[in-house]
């Protein structure tokens, strides 16, 4: 299954959507795969990453900053989480994270874009 990075409600009500999970709508479309959008959740409004943040000071910003509503929908599931752009890979490692911790079978990571991290 494809499952979106969330948005927290805040930044999602600023964007109005979340890129993540266009994305994986739009994949869902052409391969078949299933974007499952209520699964991984956001646990709370964090701030944004800034661009002279190292990595270190990344993974704080997002530690802890997820949780998984529907354990039992992923449990030995292989799943492809989905972003938009992968920076230090802070982000994708703690949704990685999080998703095995509920029993994920399999996590791969899918972006659109990569930054150069400096």
């Amino acid at each position: 299954m494809l499952i979106p990075v969330p948005l927290s409600e805040r930044r999602k009500i600023e964007r109005g959507f979340n890129q993540a999970e266009l994305l994986a709508q739009v994949l869902d479309k052409h391969t078949g795969i299933p974007s499952v959008s209520d699964v991984l959740e956001r646990s709370g409004h964090f701030g944004m990453h800034r661009a002279g943040m190292d990595k270190k000071a990344r993974e704080a910003s997002v530690k802890n900053s997820f949780a998984v509503a529907k354990p039992r929908r992923i449990a030995e599931e292989r799943v492809i989480l989905v972003d938009d752009v992968f920076t230090t890979g802070s982000t994708a490692s703690a949704c990685a994270q999080t998703l095995k911790a509920s029993a994920a079978a399999e996590v791969n990571v899918l972006t659109l874009a990569r930054t150069p991290w400096f």
